[in-house]
């Protein structure tokens, strides 16, 4: 009888619908946006030739967050439907509720840590110092965790990155399919000091001798896998040779800077990117020095500009629809 009563509850609460204040529409709207946006960028066409096709995209990737964020998502779509007039895919949402809510998500990304502060690099240091038996790698990751804080790169970046001077010049991973400020995004380093500047090319010069960058990587990878679980064995989410990126994104935040700033520096197209990704404000231990190049940030504030004028011209479409 108890199991009974539990199972119907939930079947009520699941459709249940409460009153949603001013605040909360605005930021359903918001998220909403962000997730049609990212819908555009990751498909290659626009979410409204198939909004269902949202639905099924979405649904699929559920495993990848948690039971919150899910939660989130499919409110702030279903109300994005329902006011922009498309009530199939508003239904198609509603259905995603009906399967069961995966409890566990520490799969693929769900386990990399999102943050590198200054207690875990002194304990990854400490760990490498204390090991008996010692290895080629340790310093290559140390110097590729501490490069990565400092500029805040894709781990596969530094495989065409190089120097100019002062200026790193970066091929963007993802120009290819226009999810990038660019195909190449610049960071002046004129304000880094000498012992920061010289881990920049000290990480330049371990790349340029390397031979097959994917094998090294690998393998680089694997070393602080290993560190990892010597530290942290009890812990399920690891750092990883992406997450000094995330704290790069997070160091960012916390010293002010605008998301067009910051989407440049970290070579997005968008300015929400960031804000939507990757680390938190919170998280930010470290100021960051380095100006955003003025090319790369008039290419996001384009790309911005063109998102506002498509939402624009599909609430006036939606409007005219109505009337």
């Amino acid at each position: 009888m108890a199991s009974k009563l539990l199972l119907n509850y939930r079947q009520i609460m699941s459709t249940y619908e409460p009153t949603r204040t001013k605040a909360t529409e605005q930021r359903y709207n918001k998220l909403a946006n962000q997730l049609l946006i990212r819908f555009n960028r990751h498909n290659g066409y626009s979410w409204m030739e198939d909004p269902i096709a949202v639905c099924h995209w979405y649904g699929n990737q559920r495993h990848l967050f948690s039971k919150s964020t899910w939660r989130q998502y499919r409110a702030a779509l279903r109300f994005y439907f329902d006011k922009m007039n498309f009530p199939d895919a508003a239904a198609a949402v509603k259905q995603l509720d009906l399967s069961p809510c995966q409890r566990k998500t520490l799969k693929g990304p769900g386990q990399k840590l999102k943050k590198v502060n200054r207690q875990d690099m002194d304990q990854i240091i400490n760990e490498l110092g204390n090991m008996h038996r010692k290895s080629e790698y340790d310093s290559v990751v140390i110097t590729w965790l501490s490069a990565g804080l400092l500029v805040g790169l894709r781990p596969i970046e530094w495989k065409d990155a190089r120097l100019d001077g002062t200026r790193l010049i970066i091929r963007n991973a993802k120009a290819t399919n226009s999810r990038a400020c660019g195909e190449y995004r610049v960071l002046d380093l004129k304000h880094f000091d000498q012992i920061n500047f010289s881990m920049i090319q000290e990480m330049l010069s371990i790349i340029e001798n390397v031979n097959n960058f994917d094998s090294f990587y690998k393998i680089c990878s694997n070393h602080l896998y290993r560190i990892n679980k010597a530290i942290w064995s009890g812990k399920k989410r690891r750092i990883t040779l992406y997450s000094p990126r995330h704290q790069f994104a997070a160091n960012a935040k916390s010293s002010g800077l605008s998301k067009v700033e910051i989407a440049a520096l970290m070579g997005h197209a968008s300015d929400q990117t960031a804000g939507f990704h990757y680390g938190r404000k919170a998280s930010g231990d470290r100021l960051i020095v380095i100006p955003a190049n003025e090319d790369n940030m008039k290419h996001v504030r384009q790309i911005a500009s063109h998102e506002i004028s498509f939402s624009n011209d599909k609430r006036s479409a939606n409007d005219s629809n109505s009337v």
